[in-house]
């Protein structure tokens, strides 16, 4: 082959593996690095999903026993002869 200037031919590039099976459904044809980004992605909006659920139920835990706290002093006081 020819080499004409200005055109400067590279190390060849080794042919692109097709995926195995145990590979990421989004790993198909792009940059390795869009698809740790959006394995990332994935994973830290199931943490946020799960955070906020414990949260939620912390609040609500926290809600119902300042809320029987407040209550239970009043009923006492009324037992009282």
């Amino acid at each position: 082959m020819i080499q004409r200037p200005g055109r400067h031919r590279g190390p060849a590039k080794e042919p692109v593996q097709p995926p195995g099976p145990d590979a990421h459904p989004l790993a198909g044809t792009r940059l390795p690095e869009d698809v740790i980004v959006s394995w990332v992605r994935e994973q830290l909006r199931d943490r946020l999903r799960r955070n906020n659920a414990a949260l939620a139920r912390e609040l609500q835990d926290r809600d119902r026993r300042r809320h029987e706290h407040t209550a239970a002093p009043s009923a006492d006081i009324e037992a009282e002869p």
